[in-house]
């Protein structure tokens, strides 16, 4: 093997290095493309043969579920009500819905739905041991 054949191997090399970055650049166009699209028309990124992986046919893991951000909004909104209501009435009903919906929204990847779950734990305490009196100054205050 003389110098001619390593210089010839390493163009080739480059040549095939270069040709898998034009591909990926036009994966990443596509996708990109794609994406604009589906933002302009409203359906988002993954709906069926137009998924975020650019056309593989699957860029989700089985029992995954794609979840728009309205519904992390839901499970949030529902829980932080249940977590307020654990304090005057059913704590140990409220809290643990406070909880579930914490847990839905962080599953779904919301990281405000930790908060949630140490607050619903916290308030549902709270409502456990103060629930009588909390709702007796309540009374007393709206004049009931």
């Amino acid at each position: 093997m003389n110098i001619n054949h390593i210089v010839k191997a390493y163009y080739h090399v480059g040549d095939i290095m270069e040709e898998m970055n034009n591909e990926n650049r036009q994966n990443n166009q596509n996708i990109a493309g794609n994406m604009d699209k589906n933002m302009a028309e409203g359906t988002g990124g993954n709906t069926p043969g137009n998924n975020m992986a650019g056309n593989t046919g699957g860029s989700m893991g089985s029992g995954e579920v794609a979840v728009k951000p309205e519904t992390n909004i839901i499970f949030l909104v529902v829980g932080w009500i249940a977590a307020v209501l654990s304090l005057f009435a059913y704590p140990f009903i409220f809290g643990v819905v406070g909880v579930i919906m914490g847990i839905l929204a962080v599953k779904n990847g919301s990281r405000a739905g930790l908060p949630l779950i140490i607050s619903s734990i916290i308030l549902m305490g709270v409502g456990m041991i103060y629930s009588g009196v909390i709702m007796n100054y309540v009374k007393h205050y709206l004049g009931m």
